[in-house]
């Protein structure tokens, strides 16, 4: 269990760095995001105390990988990259793709930024 607990907050501390680091790149290069991040009728200011949940999104998915990871890791086999990747678009098809699918339903907002959002963690919606 500990082992569990241990790589999920590494992965979690991964994506929360992979996440801030594809949203500064994403608003690099679609500037008109930040306008639409900074809309409090759409999404929670930076300072309000619940803003603080979307901060702890990665490490709770992160320890919920980890330990799913431990459940499943025997239905992989291959080279590492080859693993990780399998893993991967596992998690793409079974999360990503409705999460994408409930945001694109849910929110009046470019696609593009909502593909970003599956860029992070789903990697991070």
């Amino acid at each position: 269990m500990k082992i569990i607990i241990r790589n999920g907050l590494i992965v979690g501390a991964a994506m929360l760095v992979a996440t801030i680091s594809i949203n500064f790149i994403t608003i690099s290069i679609f500037p008109e995001f930040q306008t639409i991040y900074e809309n409090t009728d759409i999404f929670r200011a930076a300072d309000d105390p619940l803003f603080m949940l979307f901060l702890g999104f990665p490490f709770a998915l992160g320890l919920a990988l980890a330990w799913v990871w431990d459940r499943t890791k025997h239905e992989f086999s291959g080279s590492l990259l080859k693993i990780a990747w399998n893993f991967s678009m596992v998690f793409l098809l079974v999360v990503g793709v409705p999460t994408f699918l409930v945001n694109l339903g849910s929110f009046n907002l470019p696609i593009v930024l909502m593909v970003s959002w599956d860029g992070r963690g789903t990697l991070t919606t």
